[in-house]
């Protein structure tokens, strides 16, 4: 095991490519996938040509305005202020429901509402943005769609019989029958990974706001998150729940484990409850540690998930579980000073070079270039894009701008 100290250089050697790589992708964001007709292109094929037609989803739209809006505080270039500008613009303009209040979660590709649900997950990551762009511009109006958007979460979307927050809503905001975020996700009340960003985006609205309503139900959703999602006896989070948290999960994701791990650290941090901190401060470094041993890949990188009941695998390596994993094992070094933690990011980091960066055409590949190689499968075909409805700069951009303020800070220790 490597001390701390050890790995400072190691990691201080590794920033100047980072920050290149940070570069070269806002830069393909920018120049390829900004539509300047208004927002940014519904997809962008392996090609970098747009797709026609190509609907425009909520959580793509929202990202991209976190992302810039980060990005400009962390390069102060004018240049990344005017792209989330214009993402910003678009979000305000064309996703805003007038009549209801909430955010369509789809438009087709001249920005006409093509599907009004307002499903939490959705409109979470457009808190999420809004704080991003709130932090770089100060309006206060920005900051008011955001607090009038938590405030019509915690109207219609608490659960007040068992806890946590109910997710899929009409246009109205009806509970509707399907609250799935997706046709491949199994019908569960709550799922991991709804609450797990609604987590995120209450942290980073309690951060920027200083708002004590939103620091109140950070905590509140803290508590429930820690106790009902987080199997504390395993070192996993539970997927899928029903209304009263039975556990329905038929897979552990890796990704999301060790995702969550950094941000359930930073989350307990911004409530700064000392009650919550007692009690749930190792669960972070619990599910680092227990990913470090279960989610490596033999060819690489970390696996997608494993199945509970066989014990069997999907061996597909997706870009945003490298990223988090990346990120996510040198906030646990940060944390503990393991250079176990680093060393794996490290090689998570070779993994990506190796395997997910298109040197050619900018943003990363979706799936590993070992894993695009073996037999045709329908699911990666559909999914198969630079950039598109449930691909954007998020996870590696927002990696990639944490590790290199993780690591620029070590020079002034």
């Amino acid at each position: 095991m490597w001390a701390a100290n050890d790995m400072q250089p190691v990691l201080l050697a590794q920033l100047p490519l980072w920050q290149t790589e940070l570069g070269q992708l806002a830069d393909w964001w920018r120049q390829v996938a900004l539509d300047p007709r208004g927002g940014f292109y519904g997809e962008v094929g392996l090609d970098n040509q747009p797709v026609p037609g190509a609907p425009r989803g909520l959580i793509h739209t929202a990202r991209i305005v976190y992302f810039f809006s980060r990005l400009a505080r962390h390069t102060g270039d004018a240049q990344d202020a005017a792209a989330a500008e214009h993402a910003y613009a678009y979000l305000a303009q064309a996703f805003f429901d007038p009549h209801h209040g909430g955010y369509f979660w789809s438009l087709d590709a001249d920005g006409r509402k093509r599907d009004g649900r307002k499903h939490l997950y959705a409109q979470a990551f457009v808190l999420y943005g809004l704080s991003a762009y709130y932090q770089l511009t100060g309006r206060r109006q920005v900051l008011d769609e955001a607090l009038s958007l938590f405030n019509q979460l915690e109207t219609v979307a608490v659960d007040n019989a068992w806890g946590g927050y109910r997710e899929g809503f009409s246009e109205t905001w009806q509970l509707i029958d399907d609250e799935r975020l997706c046709e491949r996700t199994p019908s569960a009340a709550k799922t991991m990974n709804t609450h797990l960003h609604l987590l995120e985006a209450y942290s980073a609205l309690a951060a920027t706001s200083g708002d004590a309503a939103v620091r109140a139900s950070l905590t509140r959703l803290l508590g429930v998150f820690c106790a009902h999602i987080v199997d504390a006896a395993s070192g996993h989070l539970r997927l899928f729940m029903d209304r009263a948290w039975r556990d329905c999960s038929q897979q552990i994701s890796f990704g999301h484990d060790i995702e969550a791990s950094w941000l359930l650290a930073q989350a307990l941090a911004v409530a700064g409850d000392e009650t919550l901190l007692q009690r749930y401060a190792p669960l972070p470094q619990q599910l680092a540690e227990i990913s470090l041993n279960a989610a490596c890949s033999p060819r690489g990188g970390i696996r997608n998930e494993r199945h509970i009941h066989t014990g069997a695998y999907s061996e597909d390596r997706t870009w945003w579980a490298q990223a988090e994993a990346f990120i996510g094992y040198l906030h646990a070094w940060r944390r503990s000073g393991d250079g176990r933690f680093a060393q794996r990011a490290l090689a998570i980091w070779r993994f990506i070079a190796a395997e997910h960066k298109d040197a050619q055409l900018g943003e990363w590949f979706w799936f590993a270039r070992q894993d695009m190689s073996g037999p045709p499968d329908t699911y990666k075909s559909a999914r198969n894009y630079k950039s598109g409805f449930w691909k954007c700069p998020y996870h590696n951009e927002r990696a990639l701008i944490e590790a290199c303020e993780l690591v620029s800070d070590l020079m002034f220790k």
